[in-house]
């Protein structure tokens, strides 16, 4: 039988754990990467961030997820202090019906989670900078005109290629994440297949545990 670990035990363990499996090993994962330096202990929760085992396919980072969620779930100290394992993808080759099926199907629990966005991550970004839901005809446009709003706003200059290598990309943009998911949220995007992101979503709810913690 499993161990159950005692309350002097659970009072130095994090209260909850989210663990991010990402399609890629840049972009999304090091903007998750500079989220956890900043709101991690802020929070009181744990962060891991990792690449998908399996592939970059919405389905192969979902069975990625599926695989480190049984993991957890047979840990007896995170199935006391909580944890969610959250599958992270965009649009890009995936079909429609696997988006819709794998997202319906982590909302059914509370320890399975999605970050989808459609075209790019780099939408997600965009709307740190301003409320738009334009339709964008491929992820190379929606990252351009990333590149464009960010050497606007931030004065940093990038490519569409070293915007998603740039490792510190939360130091600067992080700052206006409310300002994210108020548009996001005020946007009511519901269209897996339009221009779409359901990130703020989580975000907000890490952001709440700050404001109702007590350090």
């Amino acid at each position: 039988m499993a161990r159950i670990p005692n309350k002097k035990v659970l009072k130095y363990l994090p209260k909850k754990l989210y663990h991010f499996i990402c399609e890629d090993e840049k972009s999304m994962l090091y903007y998750l990467q500079g989220f956890k330096s900043e709101y991690a202990v802020r929070c009181k929760i744990a962060i891991n961030i990792e690449q998908a085992t399996e592939g970059t396919s919405a389905n192969k980072v979902q069975n990625s997820a599926l695989r480190v969620h049984r993991k957890l779930n047979n840990n007896p100290i995170y199935k006391q202090v909580g944890f969610q394992v959250i599958a992270c993808f965009d649009k890009d080759k995936n079909d429609i019906h696997d988006i819709y099926r794998i997202i319906q199907t982590n909302n059914k629990t509370s320890t399975m989670g999605t970050i989808y966005t459609n075209p790019c991550y780099e939408y997600w970004l965009l709307l740190h900078i301003e409320k738009t839901n334009r339709e964008f005809n491929s992820s190379s446009e929606c990252t351009e005109v990333c590149c464009q709003k960010i050497k606007r706003k931030y004065h940093k200059e990038f490519s569409s290629q070293t915007l998603k290598k740039e490792k510190h990309i939360f130091s600067f943009i992080g700052k206006n994440i409310q300002n994210a998911i108020q548009n996001a949220k005020q946007l009511h995007l519901t269209d897996y297949n339009a221009t779409y992101t359901n990130a703020h979503v989580l975000f907000e709810e890490l952001l709440n545990r700050e404001n109702n913690t007590t350090l």
